[in-house]
């Protein structure tokens, strides 16, 4: 994938999306065979362990996707099949299969429409599906017609509703009260420097996980880091996170306004966001998918901004390593809140950035490092988690 792939992967749903949002008639959506190679770059780049290809010609559209699973009994690989055929009347499924299961087109149509179905409520799966009028190829393009669904944005919301509704009552990302106590010691330290700038992180570090620590020594060492650092996440990073949490910022809480506007990793506010985010992402994924979270946040944040940022990937690796080191295992989280309770520096968690090029456009980038499969870049890569592996923080993974 490079950083063209990205730009063209997003571009493509954002338009996708917004036409079918504010479509008022009968329209059409185009993809295009570059379309698809984008897509499925990105996708191979965000899952480390997958490959495939996606085909289009007159005859219809042909996916191809291999996993290589986590070791064990049944076998190292799981395939994907998917196929799409031109279709007057709707939408044609050929065949879906998953290993050595083979479902049906008609047969996926139905499941698919099914499981809308239970998701929205009240036959809006069916009503979903019904809008799609036909499909059509030409040898690298697929066009799919529709007619506009009725308070769209409004049927949307409601499937983010019942989703928040199963979020709440399987709490998979812990206790948002526990979360809710860790945001509120971030309020609290955030009194300390009213008024200061150019904070580093480091100083909120120290005495949240003496809280951290403390609380601990009655509970599970690493839920307790993760709960932190969902904290971390909401408060430095993006309210958005507490869709995936359930409310924390209640009460009071709901109208603070942080006084310190100016924490920082390196002196930079962007590396902090990269860092903190990363390691949200990190949680809210399984272990398949973290390994390239930066990476491939990198080359979506790259499009009409400053270019590929080597700066931006190391903070962005070591905010998932963080996320690692405080979550992975007891040993593991425990030995980070001993390193970082009661005061730490950035020295301990975050790598020196000198020498790391940024602003690279996409032109500039594949010439000095050949994309992200050159030999350099790769190189660059490495020189990254090396500096990171030396920190304090993870010597122990």
């Amino acid at each position: 994938a490079t950083i063209a792939d990205a730009s063209l992967a997003r571009a493509m749903g954002r338009q996708a999306v917004d036409k079918m949002l504010n479509a008022t008639e009968p329209s059409e959506l185009v993809f295009t065979q570059k379309d698809f190679n984008g897509v499925t770059a990105l996708a191979t780049r965000a899952l480390a362990r997958l490959s495939g290809t996606t085909t289009v010609n007159r005859l219809g559209l042909d996916t191809a996707m291999t996993f290589e699973v986590p070791r064990n009994p049944i076998g190292n690989y799981v395939n994907f099949q998917f196929g799409l055929n031109p279709s007057p009347t709707g939408l044609d499924i050929s065949h879906v299969s998953v290993g050595k299961l083979k479902i049906s087109g008609p047969m996926a149509v139905s499941v698919m429409r099914t499981g809308l179905n239970l998701i929205l409520g009240n036959d809006e799966g069916t009503k979903f599906f019904n809008a799609i009028r036909s499909t059509r190829f030409t040898n690298k393009k697929l066009m799919l017609a529709f007619v506009p669904v009725p308070d769209l944005k409004g049927r949307l919301k409601k499937m983010s509703k019942r989703l928040v509704d199963v979020r709440d009552s399987v709490a998979i990302l812990g206790d948002p009260a526990t979360i809710q106590v860790y945001y509120a010691k971030l309020v609290e330290i955030d009194r300390n420097y009213a008024g200061l700038s150019n904070i580093s992180l480091a100083h909120f570090m120290g005495p949240l996980f003496q809280t951290v620590k403390d609380r601990s020594g009655f509970g599970d060492p690493v839920a307790e880091n993760q709960a932190a650092l969902l904290a971390m996440v909401i408060y430095f990073g993006d309210s958005r996170f507490e869709r995936l949490t359930g409310q924390v910022r209640t009460g009071a809480l709901k109208f603070h306004k942080p006084k310190t506007k100016s924490v920082r990793l390196a002196g930079r506010g962007d590396l902090l966001l990269h860092f903190i985010i990363s390691a949200g992402l990190k949680i809210v994924s399984d272990s398949g998918i973290s390994a390239a979270i930066g990476e491939f946040k990198e080359l979506l944040d790259s499009d009409g901004g400053t270019g590929f940022s080597f700066v931006d990937l190391a903070a962005d690796k070591a905010g998932i390593r963080f996320a690692e080191a405080a979550t992975n295992d007891k040993q593991g989280a425990t030995h980070l809140q001993n390193l970082l309770a009661g005061g730490t520096t950035e020295a301990t968690f975050f790598p020196e950035i000198n020498g790391l090029p940024e602003g690279l456009n996409d032109k500039a980038f594949k010439k000095s490092f050949g994309g992200v499969s050159g030999d350099k870049y790769k190189a660059m890569v490495q020189k990254i988690e090396k500096r990171i592996a030396e920190k304090p923080a993870y010597k122990m993974l």
